[in-house]
């Protein structure tokens, strides 16, 4: 029974650190994010995730809304899609980056697998997640190298 408890109070404990894994290192903050696809099924998914990371997300369905919340907002962490309507998300960054508006962490999500694309997320230097069997390892390895606490995560 002693087992039990402690196994119970371990888990206890590390809920409570997954909770806090977001927290801003200077305050009770959460970091912010902003998840930018045009796929609602994606953006769920994605906010679920992030969520359940500790994370503030705020969400935009389309390049010329994700400009404009960034702009607005000025999250920690810009997650966006290449192909979305009015301005895909490659630009979006170019045109953040041009203005001096860009996010410190952008990771973009493709499911492209042109070597053009991957070129272009090096050279505005993103970190790149492909949509597909290995998306939820490459989101988190991304998550993991901005904020070193989200490896601690399961």
């Amino acid at each position: 029974m002693q087992q039990s408890a402690r196994v119970i109070e371990s888990r206890s404990v590390r809920a409570a650190e997954m909770n806090n894994i977001a927290q801003d290192r200077s305050g009770d903050r959460a970091l912010s994010m902003l998840v930018a696809d045009d796929d609602a099924s994606v953006v769920r998914l994605l906010v679920n995730y992030a969520t359940r990371m500790g994370f503030d997300v705020d969400t935009a369905s389309d390049g010329i809304q994700a400009f404009l919340k960034v702009r607005r907002a000025k999250p920690n962490i810009l997650v966006i899609d290449v192909n979305m309507p009015e301005m895909d998300g490659l630009s979006v960054c170019d045109h953040l980056q041009d203005a001096d508006q860009a996010p410190a962490n952008v990771i973009v999500i493709t499911g492209s697998k042109h070597p053009h694309t991957l070129e272009r997320c090096e050279r505005i230097g993103t970190y790149c997640a492909r949509k597909g069997p290995n998306f939820w390892n490459d989101l988190k390895a991304a998550l993991a190298e901005i904020d070193p606490r989200v490896a601690l995560l399961p």
